[in-house]
């Protein structure tokens, strides 16, 4: 089989990441508060059982427009960040339904929005996020914004999920939005100095030549 092509610089190239990160690396585990109150709350230690029941309930009975209970330092992180990239090919529908109203709720110019992914039920929703970041005027001359649909179990063979907000790794247990049933998501990691800017360049790359970017 040939191997597909990688390219490494095109027009799409990331602006140079932030070489200070702030947030200390740090493990989170996405729940629900004390009151077991229908609202996103993060822990630093696992969630008991009943938490994670309560929890799931909640997220079986979303409304089709309505995005989950997933992880709010990410979406804290979303909403004042230039640069947000997401590689998680399970990223569906209510994931970019999260990522659209977390950025909706910003007030930050998007520069580099771009989001890498196997499913193709959120690329409509995707789309409102680009004509209401164009309307409100929050994209510079500059910015860079698209998604790439690529296939699963083919290269370059992605099993994890990630996502970087101005320069910060972040690593999930599930898919990006933290919106499962018992889930970790790790962060505080320097996206460039551990090579995963390079990767995305060259992930980014191998969707323009092989798959399908819009």
């Amino acid at each position: 089989m040939k191997k597909p092509t990688i390219i490494v610089k095109d027009k799409g190239e990331l602006p140079k990441a932030p070489g200070i990160i702030h947030a200390q690396p740090a493990l989170i585990w996405p729940s629900i508060p004390d009151t077991y109150k229908k609202s996103e709350c993060d822990r630093k230690t696992a969630p008991t059982y009943d938490f994670v029941t309560r929890r799931r309930g909640f997220l079986l009975k979303l409304e089709d427009n309505e995005h989950g209970l997933g992880c709010k330092a990410l979406w804290g992180a979303v909403k004042s960040s230039a640069q947000i990239l997401v590689v998680d090919t399970h990223f569906s529908k209510r994931g970019m339904i999260s990522l659209r109203d977390h950025i909706i709720a910003g007030r930050s110019t998007v520069e580099d929005l771009r989001v890498i992914t196997a499913q193709k039920d959120g690329i409509d929703v995707f789309r409102d996020i680009k004509q209401i970041l164009y309307k409100d005027r929050r994209l510079s001359s500059e910015s860079k914004i698209g998604i790439a649909i690529i296939k699963r179990n083919t290269p370059p063979f992605i099993h994890d999920r990630f996502a970087v907000t101005d320069g910060e790794l972040w690593h999930f247990g599930g898919t990006v939005s933290g919106e499962q049933k018992l889930t970790a998501v790790s962060r505080g990691w320097n996206a460039d100095s551990h090579g995963f800017i390079f990767l995305f360049k060259q992930i980014w790359g191998i969707a323009k030549t092989h798959g399908d970017v819009r």
